[in-house]
């Protein structure tokens, strides 16, 4: 996909029942000139594996949740550098490249990050607007489409923890972070975040803060 004469940027994404989102995703990826391996790691019972195989990605069909699914993909995964995505989410033209250049241009390091900025998905209706939140300003600390990686790194740190099944990316992050690796986060938003009622987070709240409260503990045994 994409740009042939640029490093191979592997673009995971988990998607379960995206049929209405994925084309968008997966467009602006496409409209981006840069070369891209997208691997879609897709437990739907909808359309969503067609519309991705349709527009050039590779498709693994597995019933796999969040976390051990981003695993399957970095199994699969052939490029020099690892980005995230969610199936409902628009990244913004410009970022990858942004933050392809700044790996690229500095051999040390492993990972930058951008930040986020949610947004309301336009079928809402107004009843079910005053169901979900919003956070009004771009803020870091999302795994998907806002941070690239190294893929040696993945080799150095190991996978995501499939213990954390919703909390699996801020698990590894922090992982990340404690090792003292060479990180940069750069002032722009890279990626809009679709906020709806069937969002992973909104579903798996209570599994969610399970898993925070267990790696805030681990963290304090370790000191």
């Amino acid at each position: 996909m994409g740009k042939k004469d640029t490093p191979l940027i592997s673009v995971i994404i988990p998607t379960k029942n995206a049929s209405k989102y994925i084309k968008e995703a997966l467009t602006c990826l496409l409209e981006q000139d840069l070369s891209f391996e997208v691997v879609v790691v897709d437990s739907s019972t909808d359309g969503t594996a067609t519309i991705a195989k349709e527009l050039g990605a590779v498709v693994i069909e597995t019933p796999a949740n969040d976390v051990e699914a981003r695993n399957i993909g970095l199994e699969r995964a052939t490029g020099e550098y690892i980005m995230f995505l969610d199936g409902d989410d628009v990244v913004n033209d410009g970022a990858i490249a942004t933050m392809l250049s700044e790996l690229t241009n500095d051999t040390a390091l492993q990972m930058v990050s951008c930040m986020v900025k949610d947004f309301f998905s336009p079928e809402l209706t107004k009843d079910e607007l005053g169901d979900v939140a919003i956070k009004a300003e771009p803020y870091y600390g999302l795994l998907t489409g806002a941070v690239m990686i190294r893929r040696g790194l993945f080799d150095t740190l190991g996978k995501f923890d499939v213990n954390f099944s919703a909390a699996g990316g801020v698990a590894w992050l922090l992982k990340a972070q404690d090792s003292g690796v060479k990180h940069k986060k750069l002032p722009i938003v890279a990626t809009n975040r679709r906020i709806h009622t069937s969002n992973y987070g909104r579903t798996q709240r209570d599994n969610e803060f399970k898993n925070y409260a267990n790696i805030l503990r681990g963290r304090i045994k370790r000191g």
